[in-house]
């Protein structure tokens, strides 16, 4: 069964051109991040190993709702239990539009599985029944992109919430919900173009503050702080990305000390 999700998953990324051929009225958009490390909410997961993160979007229903297929997969196969496959549905909104007080309303409701679970063995060398990782995240996000122009651009404040729902080792009674809350902060520029063919290319700043309420047995609190710097190329239907992160961790039990890591990335909107 987990051979067939990544299966599927990898049919499902490889068909973009088809589905869109074949279901004009659907908007599909591939993307494939190569990433030095993979870190989630303030935690690394899977040590320093880099990882590939392929996805697949496509816009359903009516506009602002999109189905997305994600993943991030472990480059060094050895460390392949720490694979994730996401599915989520998710929705956006720019209330209004063409005023300095408009809100973009943006969230997600998220299925998140690690299919491979590491085999563990007890202190008598005896191997334990798997347990297969996986939960559910929700996230409901307010921005304000018109709110602040300086040079050109806007600065444009966010406030987010993600809120885990997961079992402790797949028990019913061992809820241990909770959410992660953010404040954030952003601001691109449109910058000279560097490679032909180039429709436009954006510089940008952002950086949040992080509070964790207890989710994953982290002491409630303000844990970390990021910083990213990053750069988009747009060309024809492709944005390339590149960007630069750096994490500042303030409690050992969610990380145990900074991160700095960089992430590539090919987007395709067909």
């Amino acid at each position: 069964m987990k051979i067939r999700l990544l299966v599927i998953f990898g049919f499902l990324f490889t068909a973009s051109n088809v589905l869109s051929s074949e279901a004009g009225h659907l908007g599909v958009t591939t993307d494939l991040t190569f990433s030095s490390k993979y870190m989630m909410d303030g935690f690394k997961v899977g040590g320093d190993h880099p990882v590939v993160q392929p996805s697949l979007s496509i816009d359903i229903l009516t506009p602002g709702f999109s189905l997305m297929f994600w993943s991030a997969l472990q480059l060094d196969r050895a460390n392949h239990f720490n694979d994730e496959l996401d599915v989520m549905a998710r929705y956006s909104r720019i209330i209004f539009r063409g005023s300095p007080l408009a809100i973009q309303v943006q969230g997600f409701a998220d299925y998140w599985i690690y299919p491979k679970p590491e085999l563990q063995v007890d202190e008598f060398g005896i191997e334990k029944p798997l347990e297969i990782k996986q939960g559910n995240k929700l996230h409901l996000g307010l921005s304000l992109p018109a709110l602040l122009p300086i040079a050109g651009s806007h600065v444009i404040p966010a406030y987010n919430v993600y809120y885990s729902i997961y079992w402790e080792r797949n028990r019913k009674d061992q809820y241990q919900g909770g959410a992660l809350h953010q404040a954030h902060l952003r601001y691109a520029h449109e910058v000279p173009t560097l490679l032909p063919g180039t429709l436009a290319q954006y510089l940008g700043i952002s950086g949040s503050l992080n509070y964790h309420d207890g989710v994953f047995n982290i002491r409630p609190g303000l844990t970390h702080s990021t910083l990213q710097i990053g750069t988009s190329i747009y060309i024809s239907r492709f944005t390339i990305s590149l960007s630069l992160d750096r994490q500042w961790s303030y409690r050992s039990d969610l990380n145990a000390g900074n991160e700095l890591w960089s992430s590539l990335s090919l987007t395709t909107k067909i």
